[in-house]
């Protein structure tokens, strides 16, 4: 019985390693705790509605989509403002 090649091993658990991810992506977290960097964000944002779905999609952000969000915020909230788009 002969081994499979390394460069196949090696995909096979990229490949794992991905459907895991999208596993978790899909489910998200079990948790609906509000951390600090998120109830930042949400005072930011112009429009308060969804915030539930929000929080889930928060969770799934790694830090560094977090940190890109958070310094895009100020830039968002113009560009909403600029257009006339209601805070409802």
């Amino acid at each position: 019985m002969t081994s499979d090649p390394a460069w196949l091993v090696t995909i096979r658990a990229e490949l794992e390693a991905l459907k895991a991810r999208v596993a978790r992506l899909e489910d998200g977290p079990a948790t609906t705790t509000e951390p600090a960097d998120f109830a930042s964000f949400w005072d930011q944002y112009p429009r308060k509605v969804g915030k539930p779905a929000a929080l889930k999609a928060w969770h799934r952000l790694t830090s560094a989509d977090r940190c890109a969000l958070a310094a895009f915020m100020p830039t968002f909230v113009s560009i909403w403002a600029s257009a006339g788009i209601d805070r409802r």
